[in-house]
């Protein structure tokens, strides 16, 4: 799953390289959902979650860096 949203984004910003910013700016917009879907799941405060997203863009995309 990982792999498909990565190469979903990276098809995305070929097409559109004005958005090269906009990885780091859906990461953080998106980080409080990402977090109580793991917690739920993993069934785990939110608290064990750091709220400040841990990574950069270029990682996010990196297919060899696993978060």
């Amino acid at each position: 799953m990982l792999d498909e949203q990565r190469a979903a984004v990276k098809r995305r910003l070929k097409r559109s390289p004005g958005y090269e910013n906009t990885p780091a700016l859906l990461a953080r917009q998106q980080r409080p959902r990402g977090i109580r879907s793991t917690a739920r799941e993993a069934c785990l405060p939110q608290s064990t979650f750091p709220q400040e997203l841990p990574n950069t863009a270029e990682q996010l995309l990196d297919e060899s860096f696993v978060p």
